[in-house]
């Protein structure tokens, strides 16, 4: 059960609709595009797994009335802070089914305080295993009151291969050097929402720091601030390039053409395009508020981690690695290593592990063998 399709989890369901003995169906209950630009007729229509899109039907039992039609072994929540997650664990209670919580949320991450919080902590006790996206999300959920022994850790992930494969095929065409050429000397690349979460003005005072003949900044993504960051990259003086939104597709290209991967959140659950840099084999200079950076980057050796509001030493590492193209090469080379652990296969084998662990006292499911309805 989750709010919508993504590109990236749509590799983890393929894998796991394709494991033996698994029925899955995939439930989606929202269309909100506010925050995304993705295809999103495409992502459904391209999809290789079962899927029904309750934002189709109307009535506040769609829900229940679903996964009654299914009638699974194991439903796996993707959240807790909307009414179809919480109707979803309702139905799990009452027709005696087995729940997990799909986790990324990190105490880093987390706001609300007082009644909410008693809700959420309410929530997340009455499931019967989880899966969190890497230590973060665990160190939560443990916090709320979740069982060591209960907790799978499915780190979040893309779409490994293609990113990689995709990145290199371009680096052999003219395409390629035209861009590089573009973006030269050193470039820099930020990706994500133009807004201020992101920390673009914590990694613009870094920049100022710096010899601005030295590097440029390509930017890609959209947002409510652009005009504003665009004006700042200006006054400041630094080459900016604000390429706007890129769809899947287009990604591995500016990854590929760039030389290192800046990611200053102020708040991040996770953060997916650390992935897809590492992926790539950029090295990244990651956020200490983002959840991929305790799991995925190794400080020193595939990156670095920082705090973001610490602009004297996001400077001072930036620097080293516009200085330095053996070190960016180094510690990209490592990254990409490192990240091929974290596929789409393995979140896959995390999320049936955790349905198997739910369902076991209840005989109901065993490894490599029976049936097993998610």
């Amino acid at each position: 059960m989750t709010n919508t399709l993504t590109p990236y989890r749509n590799p983890v369901f393929s894998r796991l609709s394709a494991r033996p003995g698994v029925d899955l169906m995939v439930f989606t209950f929202s269309e909100d595009q506010a925050h995304r630009r993705w295809p999103l007729n495409a992502l459904y229509e391209g999809r290789t797994f079962p899927c029904q899109r309750l934002s189709e039907t109307s009535g506040r039992l769609r829900v229940w009335r679903a996964l009654s039609s299914f009638h699974p072994d194991v439903v796996v929540i993707g959240g807790y802070d909307a009414a179809e997650f919480q109707q979803a664990l309702l139905y799990c209670k009452l027709q005696k089914k087995q729940a997990i919580l799909w986790s990324g949320t990190t105490l880093r991450s987390v706001r609300r305080r007082g009644l909410g919080r008693l809700a959420r902590n309410a929530f997340i006790r009455l499931m019967d295993a989880y899966v969190a996206y890497g230590r973060m999300a665990r160190e939560f959920l443990l916090e709320n009151g979740a069982s060591a022994e209960s907790i799978i850790t499915g780190y979040n992930t893309v779409d490994v291969s293609y990113f990689s494969s995709h990145a290199d095929s371009f680096r052999s065409t003219r395409e390629y050097e035209q861009l590089r050429s573009r973006f030269a000397p050193v470039s820099l690349l930020f990706a994500g929402r133009l807004i201020e979460g992101k920390g673009f003005h914590q990694m613009m005072s870094a920049l100022e720091r710096l010899d601005r003949s030295r590097f440029t900044l390509v930017v890609l993504g959209d947002g409510p601030l652009r005009a504003e960051f665009e004006s700042e990259a200006k006054i400041k003086g630094i080459k900016a390039f604000f390429e706007g939104f890129r769809d899947t597709e287009e990604l591995p290209a500016y990854y590929a053409a760039c030389d290192v991967f800046v990611f200053p959140t102020l708040s991040d659950v996770w953060g997916l395009v650390v992935n897809e840099a590492m992926a790539c084999g950029l090295p990244v200079v990651s956020s200490t508020e983002a959840g991929v950076s305790y799991d995925l980057v190794e400080d020193g050796q595939s990156g670095w981690v920082v705090n973001p509001r610490d602009t004297a030493r996001l400077a001072a590492v930036l620097a080293e690695l516009i200085a330095d193209e053996k070190l960016r090469k180094r510690l990209g080379d490592a990254g990409a290593r490192t990240v091929r652990k974290f596929t789409s296969d393995s979140l896959a084998d995390a999320i049936l592990r955790a349905a198997t662990r739910a369902n076991s006292s209840r005989h109901l499911m065993q490894p490599n063998c029976g049936s097993c309805g998610i």
